[in-house]
Formats: structure tokens, sequence, C-alpha cells
């Protein structure tokens, strides 16, 4: 499962260039940045061998614009009562979907001929203190 790698790669070198004090906030629950880093792939390894509604959810979640996933987040964020811990995972989600949009950006890119970097967005980290 090359994917499984490198996601856990990236994620941990995103970590690694994070502010101390988000880096610690993120270390202290590690377990669920890390599977945020996954993103829907994790559905895709419930009874894999077969066709499967959790595995169907894993295929729609990658066909949904991220907006759909990171407005609930960002509710989840606010009203969890561990909000660190679901925002460690809304952070490795965020994560791994960089992944995802530089990879269709390069894709993009090359036919448009224009540089990857005009059409990647930046993550606004005050995005998610807005309630």
């Amino acid at each position: 499962m090359p994917s499984t790698y490198a996601h856990r790669r990236f994620g941990t070198n995103v970590l690694e260039h994070l502010p101390d004090e988000l880096r610690a906030q993120l270390e202290q629950n590690r377990e669920l940045y890390d599977i945020g880093l996954h993103g829907p792939d994790l559905l895709f390894y419930y009874h894999a061998a077969k066709s499967n509604p959790v595995g169907a959810l894993g295929n729609a979640m990658h066909e949904e614009p991220g907006r759909v996933f990171f407005d609930r987040a960002r509710r989840v964020v606010h009203c969890e009562a561990d909000r660190d811990a679901a925002l460690a995972y809304a952070l490795g989600f965020a994560a791994v979907f960089q992944i995802s949009l530089a990879r269709r950006s390069k894709r993009l890119s090359i036919r448009l001929k224009v540089p990857t970097s005009c059409l990647l967005p930046k993550i606004n980290r005050s995005t998610w203190s807005k309630a």
C-alpha cells in the first residue's frame, strides 16, 4: 500500500514544518491526525475484496468538492467537547487534501501551460477559528 506510506510520510513532513505551538497541539492527538491523513481512503479497506456501502461512501467522498467535508468539519471542531481532537483529524484530512489538489493541479497545469502554484489554494488557518 504505497499510498498509505505516502500519506503518512507527507503528514510527518507537514508536522515538521508547522509552528511549534500547533505541532505540539497536534501531537497530543497524533492518532487522529494520522487517521485524517488518509482522508476517505481508509473506507476502501473495509471488506476491500467486494463492493459494499462503506467503500461506496469512500468513492462518493472522492467525488465531492472538498467544501462539503470542510464545512462540516469546521462545525464539528466548534461544537465538539474535545476541539483539539476534532481539529487534529480535520487538519490531517486537510493535509491529504492538499496532496490531491497538487496532483490534480499538476495535471491541469501541464494541459493549460500555467504554473501549478496558480492553481493551488492556500490554507487559511483563520478559517478554523471562525464560529
